[in-house]
């Protein structure tokens, strides 16, 4: 089994301020309990959470590897917006969440391909979304790319 835990936050900035994610525990249990229960889910996943007022934390048991974690939660996240219209009013560019950070176990790190790490860099420096922990992260890889030692405030 693999495991992965993914940290989402609402992906609207405006909203993100406002939206409390505790609002919606329930209906968050029973988004996972409907995901457990589907049959046309392949490889299915087993799905846990906490939720603090700005982040859902999934964890997400896989029988093979994801090569981004994140996407399996595509159908748990639709059966969230099903239960919690709520969530409805906070979609910015087609998204409801968005993934701050995806922990790996250190013993599946090595099976990450080149390919897929250079295409999550270039995600990370090329794209849209500039968030500040995209930004930190960023800082942090020309650090070690370029062998700077970064100066702590």
């Amino acid at each position: 089994m693999y495991n992965y835990i993914v940290k989402l936050e609402i992906a609207n900035d405006k909203k993100r301020e406002e939206f409390d994610l505790r609002t919606i525990k329930s209906e968050i249990q029973k988004a996972i309990d409907k995901y457990h229960a589907l049959k046309t889910v392949r490889n299915k996943k087993s799905l846990t959470f906490s939720v603090e007022q700005k982040v859902l934390e999934i964890k997400i048991e896989s029988p093979v590897q994801l090569d981004v974690p994140s996407k399996a939660l595509a159908k748990f996240t639709r059966l969230l917006l099903e239960l919690s219209p709520a969530l409805a009013g906070t979609i910015n560019n087609g998204r409801v969440f968005q993934s701050v950070q995806t922990s790996i176990p250190p013993s599946d790190i090595d099976r990450i391909s080149s390919c897929d790490t250079l295409k999550k860099i270039i995600d990370l420096f090329c794209g849209e979304l500039q968030t500040n922990a995209n930004l930190e992260l960023q800082r942090k890889i020309k650090a070690l790319l370029f062998n700077v030692e970064e100066v702590i405030d």
